[in-house]
Order: structure tokens, then sequence, then C-alpha cells
């Protein structure tokens, strides 16, 4: 502990030169400890930081010299009270970087965290700390209170998890992908808080608020705009675009998964949770999947009782959608706003001036007058919104929300609203015919079902078979 204070001492008098010190360095005189922010300057990050990692290196080092037999007292106990300074740093570093975002101190995040990435490879690969660990784990806990246990087997087994038992050429390639990750996971962090600052810039209430505007707002297309602002953050296509910084993370959690002995990152994660592996997380959305269904079909009911009875619909499996009416008789506003899956619609009877059906997915909105048709919806292999648009009866006007295209679908004609590589944006691509292969047979039932015979649009479009074959 001595040592600890004179180091303190130490960086104390160096921050003096400057007739200021670092208040990451001194005692918190606040109500309730919490962090003294007006008297916190960017500049104060990077040298604390620094400090704190001296700091916490130095009572790891004093644990790992102790010349007497490794116990709980002598060797955990110091271990979960070592780092107070970086703790005290990083804690608050995240939080304002997330609440009060700058270019400077973006430019702190950048240098800090390799730093703290760094530094934690090193706790986690040090080999005497991991063997003095084992050693109190291994022998009699019978003299340990049951939390002393708990806290043992919580490092013990977090030496295991982080790669202790690799060799050292695994253990430089850990290194590699943890930094990888930290500064990817900051840079998603970092856009979609740009984004929601740009939310908040554009309609006047921060994200936070969204939930409340969502349920108070009346105009249903201020509804629309706030719900495709909100859920797009991140994905946009431009600078902040989230989508490639997402895929790379995962590759990286895939081989560090791998690299530690399993098959999935999710399995990684799950090791060490009361559910143990996926297949039993797997097992218990299965148990519950009948029930879930059932009131599916309730909930089914009540959307088809808001859509008029010249109205249906479909819902095909693990969907997940809202709709929203209003008006009564003749005069009806209908949207359906399908996040994903796939919903089959037969507006049986054509909408007067006054009316309107409209369905909206996170990169399109399809209106309609009167006709049957397909929505589904989802990502592509790039994570990248999708909306596939099949029109069997009628006509179909089919929009881009990114660009503002549109289009009129006809009957037989299928469209796919989706990113263009090479230009960087979305396009929508009209295909003829209509794939009937990828709908669930169910759908097509639907379609061969629904009221009028469709055998004729199929003719019309140079198809003998019923609609539906597929042949």
């Amino acid at each position: 502990m001595k040592k600890i204070v004179s180091f303190l001492a130490f960086a104390l008098v160096m921050t003096a030169c400057s007739n200021r010190t670092n208040p990451f360095l001194t005692e918190w005189d606040t109500p309730f400890g919490i962090p003294p922010f007006d008297k916190i300057e960017v500049s104060d990050y990077i040298p604390a930081l620094e400090a704190g990692i001296e700091q916490q290196n130095k009572e790891i080092d004093a644990i790992v010299s102790n010349p007497e037999a490794p116990t709980f007292e002598n060797t955990i106990a110091p271990l979960e009270l070592s780092g107070e300074i970086l703790a005290k740093v990083s804690g608050v570093l995240y939080n304002v970087s997330e609440t009060d975002r700058s270019d400077a101190l973006d430019a702190v995040l950048d240098e800090a965290i390799p730093m703290l990435s760094e530094h934690s490879d090193n706790i986690s690969f040090n080999k005497a700390l991991y063997n003095r660990i084992a050693a109190i784990y291994n022998a009699d806990q019978s003299n340990l209170t049951r939390e002393q246990q708990v806290v043992l087997k919580k490092h013990f087994d977090s030496f295991a998890r982080e790669g202790i038992g690799l060799d050292e050429s695994k253990q430089a390639e850990l290194r590699e992908i943890n930094a990888k990750m930290a500064s990817l996971t900051q840079k998603i962090g970092n856009n979609i808080l740009a984004e929601s600052n740009a939310f908040a810039e554009k309609f006047g209430f921060s994200v936070s608020a969204y939930p409340d505007k969502m349920t108070s707002t009346e105009d249903r297309e201020l509804r629309r705009q706030y719900n495709e602002a909100y859920k797009m953050r991140g994905h946009n296509g431009n600078e902040y675009d989230n989508s490639e910084l997402i895929l790379e993370l995962l590759r990286q959690r895939i081989r560090k998964a791998q690299i530690l002995g399993y098959d999935t990152p999710a399995a990684y994660t799950l090791a060490d949770k009361m559910a143990a592996t996926p297949q039993t997380v797997d097992n218990f959305l299965a148990g519950i999947m009948t029930a879930a269904n059932a009131k599916s079909k309730e909930e089914l009911a009540d959307m088809q009782a808001l859509m008029d009875e010249d109205k249906y619909a479909l819902v095909e499996e693990e969907t997940q959608l809202t709709i929203e009416a209003s008006g009564k008789g003749e005069d009806t506003r209908t949207n359906v706003v399908v996040n994903k899956g796939g919903v089959c619609f037969d507006i049986q009877k054509k909408l007067n001036e006054n009316s309107s059906f409209e369905v909206t997915t996170s990169n399109a909105v399809m209106a309609v007058r009167g006709t049957a048709f397909r929505v589904q919806t989802g990502l592509d292999e790039k994570a990248k919104p999708i909306t596939r648009v099949s029109v069997v009866r009628g006509a179909v006007s089919v929009k881009n929300l990114s660009t503002g295209e549109e289009i009129i679908l006809q009957a037989g004609e299928e469209a796919v609203v989706c990113t263009d590589e090479e230009q960087n944006k979305e396009v929508i691509r009209v295909t003829s015919p209509i794939d009937y292969s990828v709908m669930p047979e169910y759908s097509v039932d639907f379609f061969e079902n629904g009221g009028e015979a469709l055998g004729t649009e199929a003719e019309n479009n140079g198809e003998e078979n019923e609609v539906g074959t597929g042949e």
C-alpha cells in the first residue's frame, strides 16, 4: 500500500507543476462520491488511464511476488480491490462518450481502447497470477464463506474463458482479436450516438422520448417517420453505417470462440450462464411456441376485425408486425407495419378516395386500392434491409423510402427493394413472373382460396397452370 501512496503522490506533484490537479487522481469530495464533471477536462483522461494502469500493475505485481502461500486474503481480496483509479477513469470516460460525444473525446477513445484492451489481456494471460488463484481453488475451501467461494470461482473460471491455457501463438492471436473487437464495438456505439443526435436534430426530441412520442402522436405519417428514423440508425448507407462493422465484429467473435474451443459465439457466451448451452435456449423457446402461436392467432383475429370483413391477411410464421386502423364504414385508413417476415393480403373491395391501405417495411411502403399481394421483409446476407413484393391480382404502388423512387407493379409481377452494392444505394428491381416456390404452401393456398379464382391473372401472364403451381 505504501508503494501506491508514493506513486499517487508523485502523480499529484507532476500535475501540480501546471497549477492544476488531475481530478481523477484525487479523492472526490462530492455528494455520494459522484464524479466532479465540472472539473474534468478531455486532457485528463489519458494521463489518468496511464496512472490507473500503472497502479493496478503494481498491485498485481505485489500479489504475485508475495512469498507467502496463496490465500484468499493475500490474493483474491487484493485483486478484487485493485485498479481503483482505472475504474474511476474508465467509468466516467465511457459514460461521457455515450452522452456528450465530441471529436476530442473520440480521439481520446481511439487512444484509450487499445491501452485498456492490452492491459486486460496482460492480466488474463498472467500465468503467475493464475497459478496463485488455481492453488487456492484446488485446495480445501471449507474455511471460505459461500460468498468467497463464488468470488474465487469467478476469477478462476475467467482465466480459462479468456485463454490462459492457450499457447503463446494463440494468445497473441487472441490479443489481436480482443483489440479489434473493442475498437469495433466503440465505433458502432459512436455511430449510433451520431445517428441518435441526428434524429433529435430532425424531430426535436431525443431517442429516449421515442416510446412516448410513438404513443402520444396522433399523426400516422409522423409516427411512421419516427419509426423509420429510429430503427434505421446506423443503417443508412452513410458515414455512420454499421453494417460492415457489425459483420466484422461477428467474424471476430466467431474466431475467438473457435480459438477457445467453442463452436459458436453463442456457445461461448452461454457457457458460464444458467442456460449453459444454445440447445438449452432453443429447447426453452420451443417449449413456449405452442402457447405463443395460440396467442398470435388470437391477435390476428383482433387485427382482422380492425381490417373490415372485405380485407384479409395471412401472417406467415416468425413474422413481426403492428397494425393501425382508423375510420369506419367505407372510409377507413389502415397501415400495416411489417418489421420481419411475410404477410399475404387480399383486399377484395376497391377502396374509395377517402380510404387507404398501406404496408410499410424498413425500406419500402406499398399502397393499394384493391388487390391481392404478398410482402416479405428481412435482412440480406450483408445485414441490409430487403423487401420483396409479389402482386397476384390488381396493382400495387411500391415506393423506395430511401430514394423516393416509386413504381406500379401489375398482376403477376414481383419487385425487390434492396441495396445495390455498385451504386451504394437502395433500388427497386422488378422481376417477372412471381416466384411462388419461395412462398410457404399455405400462403399460395391463401391466394388460391381468397375469393374469386385467380387463374385469369396467370393466363394473362402467359401461364397455362393455375397460380401457385410454380410449373
